[in-house]
């Protein structure tokens, strides 16, 4: 939610500011356009102030949408820092019961073993299958980890 809400939040502001842009460069152009029309000297001087007090009114403008881009930018960089810290303790998490469950699954089959007298290499057997389930399990974990990290950096290279 927190994704699509500053997407869209930066879309409106681009979108606003190119409306601003082309609505400021039609009134310079016709202003530009009146001011090649008139010959006489005095209308040339008030026309003049006219074209340098709309290009002053559409430079503030144009500094109004980047301070708005700007502000959609850091609140998007701040909700991927959330998510982003939200995802590294969900798979710090992950990880600490992962590892505590495939300690626990061990112990299990050291107890059984004892109580069954069994070979240690049948134990060694029995313990690879597990080994290998809890190395695949964290090896999925770290994936989605560099997914999420990769999916920042996209993003960070598009200037959100």
């Amino acid at each position: 939610w927190e994704e699509t809400n500053c997407f869209s939040r930066q879309i409106k502001a681009r979108v606003l500011a190119a409306s601003g842009e082309v609505r400021m460069a039609a009134e310079v152009a016709e202003l530009k356009g009146y001011r090649s029309s008139v010959k006489s000297k005095s209308s040339e001087n008030i026309l003049n102030n006219k074209i340098s007090d709309v290009e002053k009114g559409y430079v503030s403008r144009k500094m109004v949408f980047a301070k708005a881009s700007q502000l959609a930018t850091s609140d998007c960089r701040k909700q991927f820092s959330r998510v982003r810290n939200f995802f590294q303790n969900l798979h710090s998490s992950r990880q600490v019961n992962l590892r505590q469950r495939h300690r626990r699954e061990l112990k299990l089959q050291a107890i059984l073993h004892c109580l069954q007298n069994t070979d240690p290499r049948v134990r060694a057997l029995e313990q690879n299958p597990s080994l290998m389930s809890y190395e695949m399990k964290i090896e999925v974990t770290n994936r989605e980890i560099i997914e999420i990290g990769n999916w920042e950096k996209m993003f960070g290279l598009l200037k959100i």
